[in-house]
C-alpha cells in the first residue's frame, strides 16, 4: 500500500528473509498463497510448485497434526485459586499503602491496624451505641508501619494486579486515570503497544498478551520454535473444520462435503469459495 517492494518488506520483517521465504511462512499459517510468485487464493498446483517432500509437508502442518489429549485444565484450579487469593489480599492491603517516586525509584509504606474481634465489637458497640456500619472503621492499638524497599518499578502486588487487569480485558484509560500522577500526559498508544503488540508488527514489540500467550503455550506443552504462531481460528471456523474432518473420516468425498456445506449454510460459492473450504479442510481440526 505504501509502494514498498516485497523484498524490502520481507527484510523489514526479518533481516535476510526473501519474498519467497515470506510467501512460505504465510502459506504455513494456512493462507492459500503460491510460495513461488506470491499470488493469493490459489492451490498447490499454481506455478507448478506442488511440493511433496517430507520436510515441506511437515512445515505446512503447523496448523494441524495428530490429536494430543491434554491434562484437564481443572488440575490447576487450586494453584490458580491460591494465586488469585494472594492477589485479592494484596488488593485489599492497597488501601493502607502510601507510595512515592523519587527519580526512577519507587518506595512505599503500609500502615496496618488491628480490627476488633466479634467479642470486642459487641462490647464497644453496646458501650458506645455504635451502628453495625461503624465496624469496618473501628481499629485498635494504633498502627504498624511497614516500609517497602525502594525499587526501579512499582512493587507487589501492583505489577501483578495491573497485568491481570489488562490480560482480563480491562480498559487502559480508567486504569491510567486511577494510578498515573499526570494522566493528561500519557501516550496511550505506547501503553497499548506493550499490551497488544507483536514483534511481527511495525513496532517490533511483544506486548503483554503476546508474551502471556507464548508462556501459556510452553506451559501447556507446545514445542513450537521461533517464528510467528499460526493464526487463531474463530469458533465458526473450528466448527466447520471439525465437520469436514468428521465427514472425511466417514469416507465422504470433498466435493460432496463442500456441496452439502453450501446447502447447509445457505451460501453461494462466491460467499464460501472452494479455496476457503480447502483451507478449513487442511486444518484437520477435531473437537476435544
Amino acid at each position: 500500500m505504501n509502494g514498498e517492494s516485497e523484498t524490502k518488506i520481507a527484510r523489514q520483517l526479518d533481516n535476510g528473509l526473501s519474498p519467497q521465504d515470506l510467501y512460505e511462512r504465510i502459506r504455513e499459517d494456512g493462507h492459500p498463497i503460491c510460495p513461488k510468485c506470491g499470488t493469493t487464493y490459489v492451490d498447490d498446483t499454481h506455478c507448478g510448485t506442488v511440493d511433496e517432500t517430507p520436510e515441506k509437508k511437515g512445515r505446512r502442518g503447523r496448523n494441524s497434526g495428530p490429536v494430543e489429549e491434554l491434562p484437564p485444565a481443572s488440575n490447576a484450579i487450586p494453584l490458580f485459586r491460591e494465586a488469585l487469593e494472594a492477589l485479592m489480599r494484596g488488593n485489599e492491603e492497597l488501601k493502607h499503602r502510601k507510595e512515592s517516586r523519587q527519580g526512577k525509584h519507587y518506595a512505599y509504606r503500609t500502615v496496618s491496624c488491628k480490627t476488633p474481634s466479634d467479642k470486642e465489637w459487641d462490647f464497644f458497640a453496646e458501650l458506645l451505641g455504635l451502628e453495625s456500619v461503624s465496624r469496618d472503621g473501628l481499629h485498635f492499638g494504633g498502627g504498624v508501619i511497614n516500609r517497602g524497599t525502594s525499587s526501579p518499578a512499582p512493587q507487589f502486588p501492583l505489577p501483578e494486579l495491573i497485568s491481570t487487569y489488562l490480560l482480563a480485558g480491562g480498559a487502559v484509560e480508567p486504569l491510567v486515570k486511577a494510578l498515573h500522577d499526570k494522566p493528561g500526559s500519557v501516550d496511550y498508544s505506547e501503553i497499548r503497544k506493550h499490551v497488544e503488540g507483536r514483534k511481527s508488527g511495525p513496532e517490533k514489540v511483544d506486548g503483554l498478551k503476546a508474551v502471556a500467550s507464548r508462556l501459556a503455550m510452553l506451559v501447556r506443552g507446545d514445542k513450537r520454535g521461533r517464528g510467528k504462531p499460526p493464526p487463531g481460528q474463530s469458533g465458526h471456523e473450528i466448527n466447520l473444520s471439525h465437520r469436514i474432518t468428521a465427514r472425511r473420516e466417514a469416507g465422504v468425498p470433498d466435493k460432496q462435503i463442500y456441496e452439502d456445506l453450501l446447502v447447509g449454510l445457505g451460501l453461494s460459492k462466491e460467499e464460501f469459495p472452494w479455496d476457503e473450504f480447502r483451507r478449513l479442510a487442511d486444518l484437520k481440526l477435531q473437537m476435544p
